[in-house]
């Protein structure tokens, strides 16, 4: 599916005149249409009223009885309260009795005036009944359910009524559209009356009053109950001033803190004495010598003789053997160990020692022994210390507890006292508020009153009359775009031209009324310059025309193209045999055969034609064909097909307003 290309307004009217009798169609159906909306449509007729709800101490329709209707809540961006007035509006509790109220009013239907409008009522009757009878049908057979006249009502009801406000406006716009002007305001007036009563019968809550009288009574008690918890405790804490007593308090444990903190000094450093004098201690030695006597040593001298004994044997071994035997390394290496352990024994030893006490590990025994006494001392001290700053910080904490747990009252105590101000005062509303609605007196203010309107609302005839031209043109126009994009059949050659993406030869017009014949010749002559029939090459050319169907004058397109060749003096030959031969110099035209219902063997002698057109008749052949038709050819010919020719396109365009346009 594709448009014409559309590059001038010639190609606009074209496109127009092409699908001009849907067009009409369509604007004949949109004139007729409009005619019958305002012929047969009944009128509408709308009465409206405004209701003021002005912020008091009613700010929702179903008050929740728990906040407090003393609350005044302005309207703001978070919550819009008139959202509520309007759903109660159009809520069952209220639409229902007013359609039961409004039952009979509303389908008591008046005498027509006029033999219009009895033609009106008699057709709206018929089509009343019928609809009535496949109702009854339908719900006979459980496929719908039956609907009671007062709920048909109240769908008709909530049909035509509308309620709205402006943003950060309290005005209620109500409005009733109803075929008769002085139904709707009747309508419109007992909604008013029933919302208003309804609302008020809502307000009265004499629940709200016992609520309240009950919440002070609770509030009384537990003021009396805080109350005596707070005595106990400022009796427990006593007269004195609780941040004085814990400042002193805390003044005492941090003196204790800083001796304490010296005795773990004191004591840290007799432990690092303790511990040094107990280390010195085990490694002094208990007694010392006083006296010594010393000689040479026996073992020395023992050692010294036998290694004097084996040098010497090693001396007489050698006069024997090599320096290499056995027997000599054997002596060498016990001289070796002798001269070894000769080293390692001490020259001189002691033969005679004399012990006493050491003195010194006589003091650091002695210091031990103080130090012990002062460590047990000093822990004593510190356990001491620890005991009186748990006991005042103990003191401390409770003391502070008290006093807290004492604010912890007085707040409540206070908090308490608000709520049974707070309950006082809703109590007092209560009891204003019961007032007030036993008197029916509301916050919502009646600012008009139902209207008398008798001008319809629906429709404006005029605005309609005003509107019908331009939705015919814009009717027409659609039809015309959908038209040309669902058509198929081959009409311009521009558009065959692109679908089928092979030349377009030439578009040879239909002879009628207001086509020259001289546009038909210069046609003729296009797809014969085209062909190049008029130098063909020495050995002749064959040249081959085809069409879909039969009928689409590729007889007249040959003997066209024959007349121009006699008139140019070149030799041409008509035929309808594929396999002709051309003599030298001479132009062939073979008329071929429809290619539909064609055999294929028919187009095995179709390869010899030099050149192939296919003709496609405007307004017949669809395109979809012509791109079949074309697969067919180059499948049989191959390069030969020259292009296709659009004959018979008919001027959709009147001779005077082409005439116009082409100026």
């Amino acid at each position: 599916m594709s448009l014409p290309a559309i590059h001038s307004s010639k190609d606009l009217v074209r496109l127009f005149f092409t699908y001009r009798r849907p067009a009409v169609y369509a604007g004949v159906g949109v004139l007729l249409g409009v005619i019958l909306l305002l012929a047969l449509f009944p009128p509408r007729y709308t009465s409206d009223a405004r209701l003021l709800v002005k912020p008091g101490r009613e700010n929702v329709a179903l008050p929740v009885e728990l906040m407090g209707r003393a609350v005044v809540t302005a309207p703001g961006g978070v919550r819009d309260y008139l959202l509520d007035e309007e759903a109660f509006l159009t809520s069952e509790a209220l639409v229902a009795p007013l359609a039961r109220e409004l039952a009979d009013r509303l389908t008591a239907a008046s005498p027509p005036e006029g033999v219009w409008e009895h033609i009106k009522a008699v057709l709206k009757g018929t089509v009343r009944w019928t609809v009535e009878q496949a109702r009854a049908v339908l719900e006979a057979l459980r496929l719908l359910d039956p609907v009671p006249l007062e709920e048909s009502v109240e769908q008709r009801l909530r049909k035509y009524f509308e309620v709205s406000h402006e943003a950060g406006s309290s005005v209620l716009e109500l409005r009733f559209t109803w075929k008769d002007p002085a139904v709707a305001q009747m309508v419109l007036d007992a909604w008013v009356r029933h919302y208003l009563e309804r609302r008020a019968q809502l307000m009265d809550t004499p629940e709200v009053h016992a609520f309240y009288r009950q919440r002070l009574a609770d509030s009384e008690a537990r003021l009396r109950e805080l109350e005596a918890r707070l005595g106990e405790l400022r009796q427990r804490i006593g007269a004195l001033d609780v941040d004085q007593a814990a400042r002193e308090l805390n003044e005492r444990i941090t003196t204790l803190e800083g001796a304490r903190d010296e005795l773990r000094a004191r004591l840290a450093g007799i432990e690092a004495q303790l511990a040094e004098a107990k280390t010195r201690l085990a490694e002094t030695p208990k007694e010392v010598v006083t006296r010594r006597e010393t000689g040479l040593n026996p073992s020395v001298e023992d050692i010294r003789r036998r290694l004097l004994e084996a040098r010497l044997e090693r001396e007489r071994l050698l006069r024997t053997f090599r320096p290499d035997a056995e027997p000599v390394k054997l002596l060498e290496r016990s001289i070796r160990e002798m001269e070894a352990w000769l080293e390692k024994e001490p020259e001189r030893i002691a033969r005679k020692e004399t012990l006493a006490p050491n003195k010194l590990a006589e003091a650091l025994s002695l210091s031990v022994q103080e130090l012990t006494l002062s460590q047990a001392r000093l822990r004593a001290e510190l356990a001491q210390k620890e005991a009186q700053i748990h006991e005042l910080a103990q003191r401390r904490d409770r003391l502070l507890a008290m006093e807290a747990e004492r604010a912890e009252v007085s707040r409540r105590l206070a908090t308490e006292k608000e709520s049974y101000r707070a309950y006082a005062a809703a109590l007092q509303q209560a009891r204003l508020d019961e007032a007030l609605d036993r008197e029916r007196i509301s916050n919502v203010v009646v600012m008009q009153a139902a209207s008398y309107n008798p001008a319809r609302s629906f429709p404006k005839t005029l605005p309609v009359l005003a509107a019908t031209p331009f939705l015919a043109l814009a009717a027409m126009l659609l039809t015309v775009w959908l038209a040309a994009l669902l058509d198929r059949k081959a009409r311009s050659g521009e558009l065959v031209q692109r679908q089928a993406d092979v030349p377009l030869l030439a578009d040879i017009p239909l002879p009628q009324p207001g086509v020259e014949p001289e546009v038909i010749g210069k046609a003729y002559y296009d797809l014969w310059s085209a062909l190049e029939l008029y130098d063909p090459p020495p050995e002749g050319k064959v040249v081959g025309l085809v069409s879909w169907l039969p009928g689409d004058d590729v007889a007249q397109i040959v003997e066209g193209l024959a007349r121009l060749c006699e008139a140019s003096r070149v030799p041409v030959r008509k035929t309808r045999n594929p396999e002709a031969l051309p003599a030298p110099g001479e132009v062939v035209l073979v008329e071929l055969p429809p290619l539909k219902g064609l055999p294929a063997d028919r187009l095995v002698d179709w390869h010899q034609l030099d050149e192939v057109v296919l003709v496609v008749q405007a307004e017949r052949t669809p395109l979809p064909v012509v791109r079949h038709a074309l697969h067919v050819l180059r499948r049989a010919c191959g390069n030969a097909v020259k292009g296709v020719v659009l004959n018979g396109r008919r001027l959709v365009i009147p001779p005077r307003l082409y005439r116009w346009l082409s100026s």
